[in-house]
């Protein structure tokens, strides 16, 4: 007899979701200090993934990169998250107490869902969710499991590619030969690459257009940066950075609710 189709789909999905829990159970022990963000807008401090881990959250934070420059509300499951992030906006962490969460992306103040993007996520870690157009015309919601800089001597780079078009985009720093990344397509998070602590420009090839550069990039170390393409080829582009760090024993910070 034919298994019937729903059943097959409940099955896959039971099965993908045994695989999230297993790999999150063996995941490396979460830090125990708070986390520093630093943004344009200025800087916030999140809950040590511990005691996240303790209350069974999860620690999400979004980042609009559609460049129609439309407000968007970012929900999980039937409950609005982050409401009102403009674009190129990056979020503070909210704790989210749910593992198996629908993700949807939604126009401010509006019900019709644009993207979603159902995710296994685990207590105490760390996520970046980006809003950002698909080839196509569509628009995507990705889930980034976000990593941090253990050892205060090195430093950690990701770039992630939401500029609609730009495709196959090598990152170099200024006046070196070999890439950062290699071949980087819209859509794509190209991962964490430890990186030389250095004040450089980088630059931002792709297959066709001119490079754009990002000059005066401070690399120092004990951080995690993150770069986020965002734009479309033949029309500008931009790249939004921030950067996460341990806070050390000792230092005084405020905790944003």
């Amino acid at each position: 007899m034919r298994q019937p189709a729903r059943d097959i789909l409940s099955h896959s999905f039971g099965a993908a979701l045994l695989a999230g829990i297993a790999v999150l159970a063996c995941s490396p022990s979460k830090t125990k200090q708070p986390v520093e963000t630093t943004k344009e807008s200025g800087k916030s401090v999140s809950p040590s993934g511990v005691s996240a881990d303790r209350r069974g959250t999860t620690l999400i934070r979004v980042v609009n990169a559609l460049p129609d420059k439309k407000h968007i509300d970012i929900a999980a499951d039937t409950r609005v998250l982050f409401s009102n992030v403009g674009y190129q906006d990056v979020t503070d962490f909210q704790e989210l107490r749910d593992n198996v969460t629908r993700f949807t992306v939604r126009r401010n103040g509006r019900d019709s869902v644009l993207a979603e993007n159902r995710e296994v996520v685990g207590d105490g870690a760390r996520y970046t969710l980006v809003a950002l157009p698909e080839a196509k015309g569509g628009i995507l919601l990705r889930v980034l499991r976000d990593e941090l800089v253990t050892d205060p001597a090195k430093t950690k780079l990701r770039v992630i590619n939401a500029a609609a078009g730009m495709d196959n985009v090598d990152v170099l720093m200024k006046g070196e030969k070999d890439p950062l990344f290699s071949n980087v397509d819209s859509g794509i998070e190209a991962g964490y690459k430890e990186v030389t602590p250095a004040t450089t420009t980088l630059v931002f090839k792709a297959q066709s257009g001119r490079p754009l550069e990002v000059e005066n990039v401070k690399l120092e170390p004990g951080r995690a940066y993150t770069i986020v393409l965002t734009g479309a080829l033949g029309h500008k582009v931009d790249a939004v950075r921030f950067d996460d760090r341990l806070v050390r024993s000792g230092t005084q910070v405020s905790m944003r609710p």
